[in-house]
């Protein structure tokens, strides 16, 4: 599903952003688009909008396609459950150096965390406040897991997965955007695409996909 976004983040149909947005599953990919005059007015009239939309003066140097991954995101794993971190391991390790030698792309493994400042730009404070208060009682013991909503589990290495998916889906966007790469590839986990505000949903613990939309503004 592609997503242009306008400069307030939201999705419409023949918009002029300079970012495109598209949801694989639990990846992200993100790329510049060319904008149109009118916007690059608007860039040198307002400086706030324009740094936003302008379209990246490195392009003739930036790299074409950029993977953003982390280790640290197959750390969380749920027993018998569907989303394990194989699938994101088949591709750190199999799929992704095969075509890095053939297309010539970098591996990137941003040292980011998100701060809850971060989180609540898309999540409410309650919220978050939850859901690292979640991650203390599993991290200090008290807990083996801790239920989000009927389907999503905090259980060990949770915090680092989910923190290390959000670290990497902003510093990517943020690369994208300060035109450091024409296009940004995310493979983080637990997925990233069905959390809502104030609650976990579908094995998401944070709106990876949001939060980048969010960054991005």
């Amino acid at each position: 599903m592609l997503l242009p976004l306008n400069y307030h983040g939201r999705a419409e149909s023949g918009c002029t952003s300079s970012l495109i947005v598209l949801l694989l599953g639990s990846a992200l990919l993100v790329r510049s688009s060319p904008l149109s005059l009118a916007t690059r007015r608007w860039g040198r009239t307002n400086p706030k909008l324009g740094r936003m939309l302008r379209y990246p003066t490195s392009v003739a140097v930036a790299p074409s396609l950029q993977i953003y991954t982390h280790e640290g995101c197959l750390k969380h794993k749920v027993m018998f459950h569907p989303e394990s971190p194989e699938r994101l391991r088949y591709l750190m390790e199999d799929i992704i150096p095969t075509l890095s030698s053939r297309l010539s792309f970098d591996v990137i493994s941003p040292n980011r965390l998100p701060t809850k400042e971060d989180l609540q730009l898309i999540h409410t404070p309650d919220y978050v406040e939850s859901t690292f208060e979640a991650f203390r009682q599993v991290r200090d013991g008290h807990a083996v897991s801790v239920f989000l909503d009927s389907d999503t589990q905090v259980v060990e290495g949770t915090e680092e997965s989910a923190m290390r998916g959000a670290g990497v889906t902003l510093q990517a966007v943020e690369d994208v955007v300060e035109g450091k790469a024409l296009r940004a590839f995310v493979m983080v986990r637990p997925p990233g695409h069905h959390a809502e505000p104030n609650t976990a949903m579908g094995f998401c613990v944070f709106n990876n996909i949001m939060l980048g939309l969010a960054h991005a503004q």
